[in-house]
């Protein structure tokens, strides 16, 4: 059972968040969501977007930043490391809740480890990601919680599964997609960062 090893007060937590997903109006309402869900699974940074996956990368479409830093999400999209981000590299392919350390066991690419030690330098050293595939539009919502240390655990993971849809379907009525270029979000200094 889900929800066996979590307490009553995160049950209502969870269910709060639940309720705010469902009442969610734009990407200022999605940017408290995000950061209501990074409180309860214990994260110091959240942020969520949508990609479109166009010959075997990710590019991004709209991206609504929590609270990652200012500098890597400048340089993260400037410098479009989402190609090589181990992370969405992964959701792209699995739509799963994982831990960042499993995901960087599997990409050995020098320039999967650079972004890797790039994040590192803000703090983002540590995370829990999930992503929705719609097959229909080749598009993915993202979400991902992060930290400077260690601090995720199979409670967080539990959090995240039961958000995940509910979250995603905020993200897609928050954000639509459907120019398929990057969205005022990308522009306005919102955001970028998966």
């Amino acid at each position: 059972m889900l929800t066996k090893d979590l307490s009553k007060n995160e049950l209502v937590a969870i269910l709060d968040v639940i309720e705010r997903a469902r009442n969610c109006m734009g990407t200022s309402g999605l940017k408290d969501l995000i950061m209501r869900a990074r409180e309860l699974v214990s994260a110091d940074y959240a942020i969520c977007g949508i990609g479109r996956i166009m010959d075997d990368r990710v590019e991004l479409v709209s991206v609504i930043n929590g609270n990652y830093p200012t500098g890597w999400l400048s340089h993260y999209t400037a410098d479009r490391l989402y190609y090589n981000d181990p992370v969405l590299n992964y959701l792209k392919r699995f739509s799963i809740t994982q831990f960042w350390d499993g995901i960087f066991r599997d990409f050995s690419d020098p320039r999967a480890r650079e972004v890797i030690n790039y994040a590192s330098e803000y703090d983002l050293k540590t995370g829990i990601s999930t992503a929705i595939y719609m097959p229909d539009d080749e598009l993915i919502g993202v979400f991902s919680f992060a930290s400077g240390k260690e601090k995720f655990t199979e409670r967080s993971r539990k959090i995240v599964d039961m958000l995940a849809l509910h979250l995603n379907k905020a993200l897609f009525e928050a954000v639509s997609p459907a120019a398929g270029a990057p969205g005022p979000e990308l522009n306005t200094g919102l955001s970028v960062r998966f």
